[in-house]
C-alpha cells in the first residue's frame, strides 16, 4: 500500500475539524490537493473514510478504525523521537530556527547576539522562508522555533506574541514620494525599484502584492544584500521596500534618506513565535532560546 505519513497527518485534521477545507488548513495544503489526497487514501486502503455532508464530513465506520490506529502511529512515532533525544546533537548544542526576512533583519539578530554571548558553545541554524514555510517548518519537525508574520492557526503549532513592525518605503530625501509620510503601496508602484534577489522570501511576498495591485514589479536592479539596496535608494537608483525597524536601527541616522510608511493592512507585520504545541520535542536549550526570546519581546511591549 503506497501513501504518505502527510496522507494520514491530513486524514486525521480533517477527522478532528469535521471539514476538509479547515482540516487541510491545518496541515498546509490547499483544498484541492487535500481532497485528491483523501481520495487516493481510499482508493489505496478501499474504503470510504468520510461520509460527506452538507456542512462537513463525518468518519465513516471504516474511518473510525483508521482514526484508532492513525492516532496510535502518531503517537509511536512521538515516543520515538522522545526516545531518541539523548542521542540527538540538537539537545546538546544545536538549535533550529525558521524565520521570515522581517525577523531576519529586525529584531532576532539582536536577540541572538545575546543568547550566543550567555551560551558560547551553541549553535543556531537560521533558515529564512515565508512564513507559512516558517510554521509548516516547525509543525513537521524541520524547525525548533519559527518567527514569522503568520496569522492563522496552524495543526500542531503553539504561537507566542514576538513584536510589531511596519514595511516601509525607503527613498532619497529629493524623490517625488518623500514630501509623504504615509502611503499606499499602489502609489509606489510608479517607480523605479531595487530589489533584494528573487530568492529572498520577503521580496517574493512584495512582487506578489504589487502583482495584486495591477502593476508587476521589475526592480532596475537586483543586489544580494540589503546594504547595496540602501547604497543604490541614495544614489538615486530607485525606491525600496523595508521594513521600519530595520531602517531606523541600521539607516535611521543616514540624512539622505526618507522613510515613508505604508498604509496598506498587509505592511503592519505581526510578528510571532511559533513553537511545537508537544512541549516535549524542544531540547533544552531550545527551550532556554525560547524564554529568552519570550523575555526580549516583553521587555519591549
Amino acid at each position: 500500500m503506497r501513501y504518505e505519513l502527510t496522507d494520514l497527518k491530513l486524514f486525521l485534521a480533517v477527522a478532528d475539524a469535521g471539514n476538509l477545507t479547515h482540516g487541510a488548513k491545518r496541515v498546509h495544503l490547499a483544498p484541492s490537493s487535500a481532497s485528491s489526497r483523501i481520495t487516493r487514501l481510499e482508493e489505496t486502503l478501499g474504503v470510504d473514510l468520510f461520509k460527506r455532508e452538507a456542512r462537513g464530513v463525518c468518519v465513516t465506520p471504516a474511518g473510525d478504525i483508521v482514526l484508532q490506529h492513525t492516532r496510535q502511529l502518531f503517537r509511536q512515532i512521538e515516543q520515538m523521537h522522545t526516545a531518541l533525544t539523548p542521542f540527538s546533537a540538537r539537545t546538546k548544542n544545536r538549535i533550529r530556527v525558521a524565520l521570515n526576512y522581517n525577523a531576519t533583519v529586525s529584531f532576532l539578530p539582536h536577540d541572538i547576539q545575546q543568547f550566543l554571548t550567555k551560551y558560547p558553545n551553541v549553535q543556531i541554524e537560521l533558515a529564512q522562508q515565508k512564513s507559512e514555510n516558517v510554521v509548516a517548518s516547525v509543525a513537521e519537525g524541520r524547525a525548533d522555533i519559527g518567527v514569522s508574520a503568520y496569522s492563522g492557526d496552524f495543526y500542531g503549532v503553539k504561537f507566542l506574541p514576538y513584536h510589531s513592525d511596519q514595511l516601509v518605503i525607503i527613498a532619497p530625501k529629493n524623490h517625488p514620494l518623500a514630501r509623504h509620510k504615509r502611503i499606499a503601496f499602489a502609489d509606489a508602484l510608479a517607480y523605479d525599484f531595487v530589489s533584494i534577489t528573487d530568492d529572498s522570501a520577503m521580496q517574493q511576498f512584495i512582487f506578489e502584492r504589487a502583482k495584486e495591485a495591477g502593476h508587476p514589479i521589475t526592480p532596475r536592479i537586483q543586489v544580494s544584500t540589503f546594504n547595496l539596496i540602501t547604497t543604490f535608494v541614495k544614489n538615486g537608483v530607485g525606491i525600496a521596500v523595508q521594513t521600519g525597524n530595520c531602517f531606523r536601527t541600521n539607516y535611521g541616522a543616514l540624512t539622505d534618506l526618507a522613510m515613508i510608511e505604508l498604509t496598506d493592512e498587509w505592511a503592519q507585520r505581526e510578528l510571532r513565535i511559533s513553537v511545537p504545541l508537544d512541549a516535549k520535542r524542544l531540547s533544552s536549550i531550545a527551550q532556554e532560546f525560547l524564554d529568552h526570546i519570550s523575555q526580549s519581546a516583553k521587555s519591549l511591549a
